[in-house]
């Protein structure tokens, strides 16, 4: 989704709309994770944390750069290449 890392409970059970919306919210937070926040994006970031704070997506632990989570994207985008 959006070339983005997404754990299971951050996609809401009932979705009505564009996903548009959440794909940018999963994009940002990647490129913090990469370390390279995109600053376009993050304007959506703060604005959902405005609207719903309690997303787990929000999780301080699941935004803060690290090795492991590179690692992941790396190994996931290396599989994709092959395809």
């Amino acid at each position: 989704m959006s070339d983005a890392i997404v754990w299971e409970d951050e996609i809401p059970t009932l979705f009505i709309g564009d996903s548009l919306v959440i794909r940018l919210l999963f994009r940002y937070r990647t490129t913090v994770l990469l370390g390279n926040p995109d600053r376009e994006l993050e304007c959506y970031w703060r604005h959902g944390q405005s609207l719903f704070p309690e997303w787990p997506g929000f999780n301080p632990s699941r935004n803060r750069p690290s090795q492991e989570l590179l690692k992941f994207l790396e190994n996931a985008k290396a599989k994709r290449a092959k395809c």
